[in-house]
């Protein structure tokens, strides 16, 4: 009978564990049209969401009932590089900053702010934000599909609980070139009708 009641109390315990499970705090940012990109975010209190053309900012509050280790205070930086061979601006297509607070404490308990910004190459202040990144910020290689870039924030999930995926426009036929790339494109098709006058 004893060993029944322990067997029982401790399902009881795990049943309490599981539903009390909370879901990992996302930031997602889809960036497909030279438009405000498509932002999406979760498991974080008090979010805030800009965007503006090929820009977003995120910002919302980490909990330790969300998020049992708190990130390191700090500002890093990943970079999205253009695959080889692509024909629109480059070698840098996105930046992503991550800030993360000091710990604070308000009428909730402890928290952490965290906020994550996001630029195309085409963004009001994409080259600010490329000198603040500096040359040692790692980067990954843009595919045509989501990007978890968690680990390059240097964010230890599961622990630190916040999740940062995005997704950019390589692949998808939406990039539009940069007015400089415009003239030279248009440059090189009067010079090939010029010849083929000629000839």
């Amino acid at each position: 009978m004893r060993n029944r009641s322990f067997i029982l109390l401790s399902a009881l315990f795990v049943g309490v564990l599981v539903s009390a499970r909370v879901e990992a705090a996302s930031i997602s940012i889809t960036d497909l049209t030279d438009g405000p990109p498509t932002v999406a975010a979760a498991g974080l209190e008090a979010t805030t969401i800009t965007t503006a053309p090929e820009f977003a900012e995120i910002s919302g509050l980490l909990r330790p009932a969300t998020s049992p280790a708190p990130l390191v205070p700090g500002t890093r930086f990943v970079l999205l590089m253009e695959p080889p061979g692509d024909p629109f601006g480059g070698p840098v297509s996105d930046i992503i900053r991550l800030v993360a607070s000091a710990i604070g404490t308000d009428q909730g308990g402890q928290f952490q702010t965290e906020t994550v910004t996001f630029w195309s190459d085409g963004a009001a202040g994409f080259a600010a934000a490329l000198a603040l990144a500096g040359p040692n910020a790692p980067s990954v290689l843009e595919i045509d599909g989501p990007q978890d870039i968690t680990a390059l924030l240097g964010i230890t999930f599961p622990n630190q609980n916040l999740q940062v995926i995005v997704r950019s426009d390589v692949g998808t036929g939406a990039e539009v070139p940069e007015p400089a790339t415009l003239s030279l494109v248009a440059l090189g098709l009067g010079i090939a009708a010029k010849r083929a006058r000629r000839v």
